[in-house]
């Protein structure tokens, strides 16, 4: 049996911006959070690889009555387009109830969700092929076709409750899920997204 493997590479525009120091760690620093999160705490990193900004999103809980939500926009430096590092931060008005936006997170299971890496072999297509001229492998194949998608979005999830904790990264997510509409992992993070749209109105699309 012969198996043949198909790419497919969706590309957007690269831009110069695409540079600096992006870690978590560093970004932490430079807006002032703290890099262990808060006892109940969901912080999500939205990087977008074709520029210099970094975009984080934190709601966690103060005390037993008051969550609190925060959104960061930092910038690294890009000396070529007389950019110096800064950041904006705002803190968000919430829509709705944050308990019970809490509890829909849990239930979109992030904190059990896998790395993108582990889910590679659910984002393709896989079909037998026939060539009845090719007699090395009876004229038969097991196609797999594979998009790639490189837009350059790409999330950092990290989640704590109490002593659970989970940290995530996927790359378009959304953007696969309109492919593969059937793969659970990519469906908790749009519906965990929808939620953050919903309460906060940030990343609307």
């Amino acid at each position: 049996m012969r198996i043949i493997i198909c790419f497919f590479f969706f590309l957007s525009s690269l831009s110069c911006f695409a540079q600096g120091d992006h870690s978590h760690e560093h970004i932490n620093k430079v807006i002032g959070i703290p890099d262990l999160l808060a006892d109940f705490e969901i912080r999500i990193y939205k990087s977008y690889n074709i520029t210099n900004c970094t975009e984080v999103f934190r709601m966690y809980q103060v005390n037993k009555d008051v969550w609190r939500g925060m959104f960061y926009e930092y910038y690294s430096a890009a000396p070529h387009a007389n950019v110096k590092e800064h950041f904006t931060k705002r803190e968000l008005q919430a829509s709705g109830n944050l308990d019970i936006a809490w509890y829909k997170m849990l239930a979109q299971d992030i904190l059990y969700l896998p790395q993108q890496e582990a889910i590679r072999h659910k984002l393709s297509k896989k079909y037998v092929e026939c060539d009845p001229l090719d007699k090395r492998y009876d004229g038969y194949g097991l196609a797999v076709q594979t998009v790639a998608i490189c837009d350059g979005t790409s999330f950092d999830i990290f989640i704590r409750q109490e002593d659970k904790q989970n940290n995530i990264s996927y790359d378009n997510p959304e953007s696969y899920l309109k492919r593969y509409p059937d793969v659970d992992e990519l469906i908790s993070i749009h519906e965990l997204l929808e939620i953050i749209r919903e309460n906060f109105g940030v990343w609307k699309e």
